[in-house]
């Protein structure tokens, strides 16, 4: 009489490449609520650090959203150049494309231009490789191209 022994197969429950789990997998904690397998302290501790990971990531990316927004670039002459989207800009001027587009944040949102001592300088816009840079959608450009044409 003999006996085999015999190991039942050991499936992977995670994808090796991507660490993701496998279909099919079920976790042994589904459908169980926090309280039931973590102690009191470990649920704070949780919860302080989804507040701070809240307090520290913006819920919106504006920058994604302006990659594809038109640019107008201005000259100290007063030459107005158009751009169908930032890196074509940053492209044009040999510069860099997220130092072009919060150019175009700054001026948008008209923060006070600060020297290096912290003093404010009034009507002083920003400017990325000697050029002004506005948001088409922004029409201030409008306006300051007309003060430069003066």
């Amino acid at each position: 009489m003999s006996t085999e022994l015999s190991l039942p197969t050991a499936r992977p429950t995670r994808n090796k490449v991507t660490g993701r789990f496998l279909p099919g997998f079920i976790p042994k904690v589904k459908g169980k609520k926090w309280e039931e397998y973590y102690s009191q302290e470990a649920i704070e501790r949780m919860k302080k650090g989804w507040k701070n990971l809240r307090l520290f990531q913006p819920k919106t990316r504006p920058d994604i959203a302006e990659r594809r927004k038109p640019v107008i670039g201005l000259k100290k002459d007063g030459e107005i150049i158009y751009f169908g989207y930032s890196g074509a800009a940053a492209k044009w001027c040999g510069g860099n494309c997220v130092n072009v587009r919060r150019c175009c944040r700054w001026n948008l949102e008209r923060k006070p231009f600060k020297d290096s001592h912290g003093r404010i300088i009034p009507d002083k816009f920003r400017t990325y490789k000697g050029i002004e840079w506005f948001f088409e959608s922004d029409n201030y450009w409008m306006i300051r191209h007309k003060e430069l044409n003066k």
